[in-house]
């Protein structure tokens, strides 16, 4: 688990983003445990994103290659009291 603050390009500015994330691999099995965790992860969140796009089937036209899916890298990310996004993003 790591504590995050995202910079705004190495400026004294205000961080775009104050968390803490774990950082998981799906593909990765040299930790048994966070790839079993990442696992079941990956494969819930694919099978929501199924769901979703058969309730949604429009959904895929606006996509340029009109493919969907959950990548195998992610974070989980914990925002305490006062952290939080501080800027608009896109994820």
């Amino acid at each position: 688990m790591a504590s995050w603050t995202s910079l705004n390009g190495g400026s004294d500015a205000e961080p775009a983003k104050v968390s803490t994330d774990i950082s998981l691999v799906a593909h990765n099995g040299s930790d048994p445990e966070a790839f079993a965790l990442a696992d079941v992860i990956v494969r819930a969140v694919s099978a929501g994103l199924d769901h979703y796009l058969q309730e949604r089937s429009l959904f895929r036209q606006v996509c340029p290659d009109q493919e969907l899916f959950v990548m195998p890298v992610f974070n989980l990310q914990r925002y305490a009291p006062g952290e939080g996004f501080r800027q608009w993003h896109c994820d």
